[in-house]
């Protein structure tokens, strides 16, 4: 027996801590930017910045513009405690993708690379079914690949992510498209195996903020999806960018 391989997808959460990291890091700085704009408007609106009287028609405005960022920042908290609570349910549920997919694109607007560098493309099937589904296997696949995306494009000029929901009669399709550095043909086939890795270990960074790995994520989305007949698919130009395709059945086990 190998014990090298891990056995229970669930457990595979190392690739999560820098996640974590990022997420808090964007989170701070969107909450960050919001009370600087509640604290500017509040002095414009008490005429602290200024020698003139304000008048009540501005000064309505600018209680307007501080009401509408604190709704911001509770948006914000919000998409965190929807996350937290859905990520740690196991519970199966009739759900549909799309959904799944707008919360954790809400969520990931707190990831600064994110959110700034890179140009989203999303084209989602409207008529997408509700099937049963565990919320955190596809958050957590998801997730996997998006971090992958962004990694692959941490030092291109052009940063461009594009996400696809389609279907057939007996499968849904999630695309997950970069424009980033792309896999080798004779490494197409290593991507799915456990801990191997295009991308330096933690502390093994040859340039600075490059991306680092241990290999588990593209193989956790592999063991998530074959536990209920799923499956994920890639295809790659080396120096354009890769596509990564999640298959879902829609008769699943769960």
């Amino acid at each position: 027996m190998d014990n090298s391989t891990p056995k229970n997808p669930k457990l595979l959460i190392v690739d999560d801590q820098p996640l974590i990291g990022r997420f808090t890091q964007g989170i701070v700085h969107n909450l960050r930017n919001r009370i600087q704009l509640i604290l500017s408007y509040k002095c414009l609106a008490t005429g602290e910045m200024t020698e003139e009287a304000v008048s009540p028609e501005t000064t309505f405005a600018y209680i307007e513009k501080m009401v509408e960022a604190a709704w911001d920042m509770s948006q914000i908290l919000d998409n965190l405690m929807y996350k937290s609570k859905m990520d740690h349910s196991l519970q199966l549920t009739s759900l549909n993708i799309n959904d799944i997919l707008k919360k954790e694109l809400d969520f990931w607007q707190a990831n600064l690379q994110f959110k700034h560098k890179v140009k989203k493309k999303y084209v989602l099937d409207e008529h997408i079914p509700l099937i049963p589904l565990v919320y955190t296997d596809i958050s957590q696949i998801l997730d996997n690949l998006i971090v992958n995306a962004l990694d692959a494009m941490w030092d291109k000029e052009e940063q461009t992510l594009t996400i696809i929901t389609r279907q057939d009669e007996d499968n849904l399709y999630i695309d997950v498209q970069d424009t980033g550095c792309g896999i080798a043909p004779e490494n197409l086939s290593k991507v799915f195996d456990p801990f191997y890795t295009t991308k330096p270990l933690q502390g093994e960074e040859k340039q600075r903020n490059q991306p680092t790995g241990t290999g588990l994520g593209i193989y956790t989305c592999m063991q998530i999806l074959k536990g209920f007949g799923g499956d994920i698919k890639v295809t790659s130009e080396l120096n354009k960018g890769s596509i990564f395709t999640v298959i879902i059945p829609k008769q699943n086990h769960g």
